[in-house]
């Protein structure tokens, strides 16, 4: 996979998430995945949580890994459960990457 193919595809995941579309964002994953994301309790929260990819998407020379650079926006509008906050209205903005690795790739 190119690097332009594999920018789309990672825009593609990114818009299934940010669209609420999990089926779809899901679609992308093998079923070996493990997803241990301790934010996930938090979208009750924020309700209007975006992700969006920063370029430069950096892929390794032999095309089985990538590191893909976000940003993550959202505001506190609802309840944050537990540990029972009141929503504050803020807004809060983080920055992360992920590390993609293409089925059967050695490490």
């Amino acid at each position: 996979m190119g690097s332009e193919e594999l920018e789309a595809l990672v825009e593609r995941m990114a818009a299934a998430w940010n669209g609420g579309d999990l089926e779809s964002f899901v679609s992308y994953l093998t079923e070996d995945v493990v997803w241990d994301d301790p934010a996930m309790s938090a979208l009750r929260a924020f309700p209007d949580f975006r992700h969006a990819v920063r370029q430069t998407i950096c892929m390794a020379p032999d095309g089985s890994r990538c590191v893909v650079p976000w940003t993550i926006a959202a505001t506190n509008l609802a309840r944050l459960t537990p540990p029972g906050f009141a929503p504050t209205g803020r807004s809060v903005e983080y920055h992360g990457v992920d590390l993609l690795e293409r089925y059967g790739a050695s490490a």
